[in-house]
């Protein structure tokens, strides 16, 4: 599965969230804000699991966990939240949890790569 980002919402990047939500280009107003906004180039379905990777343009994250929702909504509504943090004892359904925990540099025309071996 592929995606090329096409927006960073003006509250997307916080300084000091390890995390960035991730939606599909036609997410609603409020979400957009928020949210990096992604264009699918390749749908072949994942199930994505720990062990796998993650690239973000030229970086590489090892994936530790992956929430109970996060294939289904990343299938359908092109939606999940990429975590740069350890995995708490209570995490995110919708979270991937990545390494190295360090929050990559977001632009448009990035792309995004889910589920290498």
């Amino acid at each position: 599965m592929k995606a090329v980002i096409k927006e960073v919402g003006p509250a997307a990047l916080q300084k000091g969230d390890p995390f960035l939500i991730l939606f599909e280009e036609d997410a609603a107003p409020m979400l957009r804000q928020v949210a990096v906004l992604q264009q699918f180039t390749d749908r072949t379905p994942v199930t994505l699991q720990a062990g796998q990777q993650i690239k973000i343009g030229d970086q590489e994250y090892t994936i530790t966990f992956v929430g109970p929702v996060v294939n289904e909504n990343l299938a359908t509504i092109g939606h999940t939240v990429l975590v740069f943090d350890d995995v708490p004892a209570e995490p995110r359904h919708n979270g991937v949890y990545l390494t190295p925990k360090q929050v990559p540099q977001i632009k448009p025309g990035m792309t995004i790569i889910y589920g290498e071996d």
